[in-house]
């Protein structure tokens, strides 16, 4: 069967219009700067240019809900229909991050569609497979994966810090150094991994709530890593996609990863 195949269509209905994939999903902390120990609402959204709708908590839709600290992980408790979607603690000084990662979701796309949203979020690369595969002119048929991050801060830790530490999400995001220690016009190296190897080649995007128009566009080098300007402060949303030919599935051709990361800086 279609693993969850109707589960988002009341919610995400946009997903109809031509710029169905360009619609990002992301973490939306209340807060992201903490002083001492405390909680959050924690909201997930779909939309684009950071502006979206809310997404309820439904354990059904979700493979890992997760909080990262110095004192190691834990699952998010949240009840069916929490929007927002969960209240987190953090409980101790350093980073801590909120990861998500959605179970598969189906969905079918006419060719031009297809092409469009393939040019649009920088996988070209699946273009020739599809020629070689027959299926250029075919409605393509993909599974996405929402794999999700956003750091919290609350300066003080010593030791053990979780910042660069991969979470393990199949495409994940991991910032290379703090972007809350950094100084004002220092450059942020994150570095994309998929299945844990370096993701190379792929288009990834960032910019802030406040100025979404004002994106930066670069590709992952061989190992995986792009630097970034934090040239302002601001709400960030770091976004890239990737896709993978899906064999022997008798719905599916294709399998695309979606990961964001969220963190806010105040310059």
């Amino acid at each position: 069967m279609i693993p969850h195949g109707a589960r988002l269509v009341a919610l995400l209905g946009v997903f109809a219009s031509p710029a169905l994939q360009a619609h990002d999903f992301w973490i939306e902390p209340a807060r992201f700067l903490f002083d001492g120990p405390g909680t959050v609402a924690v909201t997930l959204r779909v939309g684009q240019d950071y502006q979206g709708d809310s997404v309820p908590f439904i354990d059904d839709w979700i493979d890992r809900f997760e909080i990262h600290d110095g004192q190691g992980v834990r699952r998010v408790e949240s009840q069916i229909g929490d929007d927002p979607a969960a209240v987190v603690e953090a409980r101790t000084p350093g980073s801590t991050w909120i990861a998500y990662q959605s179970r598969d979701d189906f969905i079918e796309l006419p060719p031009d569609k297809f092409r469009d949203y393939l040019r649009m979020e920088g996988m070209e690369f699946i273009l020739p497979q599809r020629e070689q595969r027959g299926l250029a002119e075919k409605p393509a048929r993909e599974y996405y994966v929402r794999c999700v991050k956003s750091l919290l801060w609350w300066p003080g830790g010593r030791g053990g810090d979780v910042v660069s530490v991969p979470l393990g999400l199949t495409l994940e995001i991991v910032p290379l150094q703090n972007p809350y220690t950094l100084s004002s016009g220092e450059p942020l190296t994150v570095r994309v991994l998929h299945l844990g190897r370096p993701g190379m080649g792929l288009l990834l995007k960032a910019f802030t709530r406040e100025q979404p128009e004002q994106k930066q566009q670069l590709r992952t080098d061989a190992e995986g890593r792009v630097r970034l300007e934090l040239d302002r402060g601001g709400t960030w949303l770091v976004k890239t996609v990737h896709m993978v030919a899906v064999d022997g599935d008798t719905y599916c051709d294709w399998r695309s990863y979606w990961a964001s990361l969220t963190f806010a800086i105040d310059r």
